[in-house]
């Protein structure tokens, strides 16, 4: 008597693409739904890796463990704090010098809407 072949689990190109893709979408609606809790991690664990090598480094030169943990999160706070400084001063230079950028722009659009006007095109004032 012959016994019967397991089912097939041969699927074709088409419908493992398909599968994958859908895969793949419910991974990336996952994560944006995650998205609140995954990113603070996600930084947590960057940060956590990135200060590990300083602070084993203090230990090999004696620091106890909490000293050497403390002076490395003061240093990420300081040149935290150094970053927000400088990115703070640009955006103020920068809004300061907004009327310049948008004279400068008004001048730089101003043949393209012409050109645009001559090709029977109405504008309105506003573009």
């Amino acid at each position: 008597m012959r016994t019967p072949s397991p089912p097939s689990s041969f699927q074709s190109p088409a419908a493992q693409f398909l599968l994958m893709a859908a895969a793949f979408m419910v991974v990336v609606a996952g994560m944006r739904a995650a998205e609140a809790i995954l990113v603070p991690l996600l930084v947590a664990g960057f940060l956590a890796i990135i200060s590990a090598s300083p602070v084993f480094w203090l230990r090999q030169k004696g620091l106890p463990a909490a000293l050497a943990a403390s002076v490395v999160v003061f240093g990420v706070v300081g040149v935290g704090f150094v970053f927000i400084l400088i990115i703070g001063s640009s955006l103020d230079d920068f809004s300061s010098a907004i009327p310049r950028y948008q004279a400068r722009l008004t001048e730089e659009i101003a043949p393209l809407g012409q050109w645009i006007q001559g090709l029977g095109f109405q504008l309105n004032e506003e573009m």
